[in-house]
């Protein structure tokens, strides 16, 4: 599938995390109910899995227009938690690449490693 986003430039990826997540918080007046984003957020999350579900279960074509319109929900209602809590997706992805390095430090999945969770304290 073609990559729609030709920009790679991280400084303005990160300057489009704060313009989207100001229009999200603009357009959306229940952005400060962390409950009606958690749902939202299940709820479009969803829309995405039973899109899947048709394809895998019920032998649908995939309708990918449907699906980039559907994750374009999600990120909304993220957005919407990001700016809830004062950060960025960029910052979310940073932190989670990070904590992922650190659990598959060979950087591929492994069962091996995905038991020791060496990101853990325990």
């Amino acid at each position: 599938m073609k990559n729609l986003d030709s920009s790679r430039d991280p400084v303005v990826t990160t300057s489009f995390d704060y313009e989207y997540r100001k229009f999200v918080s603009n357009l959306y007046n229940n952005s400060s109910d962390p409950v009606l984003l958690a749902l939202g957020l299940a709820s479009e999350a969803g829309e995405v899995a039973g899109l899947v579900e048709k394809v895998a279960n019920q032998g649908h074509e995939p309708d990918i227009e449907k699906l980039i319109n559907e994750l374009g929900d999600v990120e909304f209602y993220l957005n919407a938690i990001y700016a809830l809590l004062d950060t960025t997706g960029t910052w979310v992805r940073r932190k989670n690449m990070a904590k992922l390095q650190g659990r598959y430090p060979t950087g591929r999945f492994s069962i091996k490693d995905s038991i020791a969770r060496k990101d853990k304290k325990r």
